[in-house]
């Protein structure tokens, strides 16, 4: 199976891969050249690396659920830049991209009373500006 954000093998899945291309903006669709995205510097956080998803309370509509806030996760994946839906759905954004990552978090650290087993975790994408270092 090819890597969501490269088109290449993807290492976590271990699987072989199609090529595809890499993803490209399009009318209706928020995703940047993932090869555009190398332009604009390394990423902040590297696989693996542990990371607090920041407390805020905004007013509006985000794109962060407000039970992962203040929990703390696993880098699992470093995705393509994408435009900034914050901006963009209120009409304020005149082409800012940000980083996306999927981040892994326990379902122990999310809800106190889970009953299921240890290992047991969400896996979540969340726009780089919401992420702190753990």
């Amino acid at each position: 199976m090819a890597c969501c954000c490269s088109g290449k093998p993807c290492a976590a899945d271990g699987a072989p891969s199609v090529s595809l291309p890499p993803p490209v903006a399009s009318r209706g669709s928020a995703a940047v050249d993932a090869s555009a995205g190398s332009a604009r510097g390394p990423s902040r956080f590297a696989v693996g690396e542990r990371v607090r998803i920041a407390t805020r309370q905004p007013i509006g509509h985000y794109r962060t659920p407000v039970y992962v806030r203040g929990r703390t996760g696993v880098i699992e994946r470093v995705l393509p830049y994408f435009l900034n839906p914050e901006e963009e759905g209120y009409g304020k954004n005149a082409g800012t991209t940000v980083r996306l990552y999927r981040v892994r978090l326990r379902q122990s650290e999310l809800w106190p009373d889970y009953a299921g087993q240890p290992q047991d975790e969400l896996q979540i994408e969340i726009y780089e500006h919401w992420l702190e270092k753990a």
